[in-house]
């Protein structure tokens, strides 16, 4: 039976032990991920963080993709916040001093670096935030002449080998 209050929405259950795993990861990065320390953030047993999710790697998967959807939101208010910029090349520098602030942001963009770096089926949510970047900051419309075009580091579109 049931608990008052405690809803048995499996879609529910799944987001709220995704975005708890995520938390983890983000505070104290991917070696504090186990299905006991997310159940407790969570609010749920163990017994229900392995249901849905069997093995770490499902639960660390699933975090790392909530963390990718968060950059993947950060990155599109960027883009809408430049565009609207008087001064683009004032507001980026602006803009990465904010970022490189946040600890949080910090660590969630170099958990997922790190995730790809070692796990190849992980290496597309590890470029999100470069390649976002990079598509960003591409121009898509007439140029100016590449001599007056400011230096900016980019990824390249590849995966490592």
């Amino acid at each position: 039976m049931s608990s008052p209050g405690r809803t048995r929405d499996p879609e529910q259950r799944i987001r709220d032990i995704g975005r708890a795993a995520a938390e983890l990861i983000a505070e104290s990065g991917v070696s504090a991920l186990t299905h006991r320390a997310v159940a407790a953030r969570a609010g749920v047993a163990v017994g229900t963080t392995t249901r849905y999710f069997s093995t770490i790697d499902d639960l660390r998967r699933r975090a790392l993709e909530y963390l990718a959807a968060e950059v993947e939101n950060d990155l599109a208010q960027l883009a809408e916040d430049l565009a609207s910029a008087p001064d683009p090349v004032a507001f980026l520098i602006s803009a990465a001093r904010e970022d490189l602030a946040d600890v949080r942001k910090v660590q969630v963009e170099g958990a997922l670096v790190y995730a790809g770096l070692f796990e190849e089926d992980l290496r597309e949510l590890s470029l999100r935030w470069f390649t976002g970047l990079t598509e960003l900051l591409t121009p898509t419309s007439v140029a100016p002449a590449p001599s007056r075009w400011p230096c900016v580091w980019t990824a390249p579109p590849s995966t490592p080998r």
